[in-house]
């Protein structure tokens, strides 16, 4: 259905909206992110996979090179037969994915290049610093996953507070996201 590749408001607070940012396949994904940042300024983002942490590699890196906080999220984790084995593996690939992305950074800080917006994502980082980046594994069915997704959340003091009385948006009432960001 075209409408599940549409960019919706989903829940929000009187402080914090929650938008989708369905898509196909992984270039799609970053083809729209980058759409969308050019219109819009995005204080957090939220990576969310079932079971390919591949597909996120090139948003991941992208969002580190803006100075985007952002968390990943494995949902659907009390399907995993193996859950601290998947954990393990999920961890290692972003763990290096982000090895390398330092390792960028700091060869581009080298030849005189510098980038405020990673410095500011290394401030909104706090002193999380690398635990900023583990993968959690959330489910709906495991209230403890849920929380430690809330607690790191609050933790990028952006605001944030589960605290707030959010609205989620059946699909009937969601709001579309303005621009031309499908270009």
């Amino acid at each position: 259905r075209s409408s599940d590749l549409k960019i919706q408001l989903v829940a929000e607070s009187d402080s914090v909206e929650a938008w989708d940012f369905p898509g196909e396949h992984p270039l799609r994904n970053l083809q729209t992110l980058q759409s969308v940042t050019k219109i819009k300024k995005l204080h957090l983002i939220v990576l969310v996979y079932v079971d390919a942490i591949e597909n996120l590699y090139l948003l991941s890196k992208y969002i580190h090179a803006c100075g985007t906080p952002f968390v990943i999220v494995r949902s659907k984790c009390d399907t995993i037969a193996n859950m601290e084995k998947a954990k393990q593996s999920d961890q290692a690939k972003v763990d290096k994915w982000m090895a390398e992305a330092h390792s960028r950074q700091a060869s581009e800080g080298a030849s005189g290049s510098s980038s405020s917006s990673n410095a500011q994502l290394q401030a909104a980082q706090g002193e999380s610093g690398k635990d900023a980046l583990e993968v959690l594994f959330c489910s709906e069915r495991m209230p403890d996953t849920i929380q430690k997704f809330k607690d790191r959340i609050e933790s990028f003091n952006l605001g944030i507070s589960f605290a707030e009385q959010f609205r989620g948006y059946p699909l009937t009432e969601r709001r579309e996201l303005s621009g031309d960001y499908e270009s």
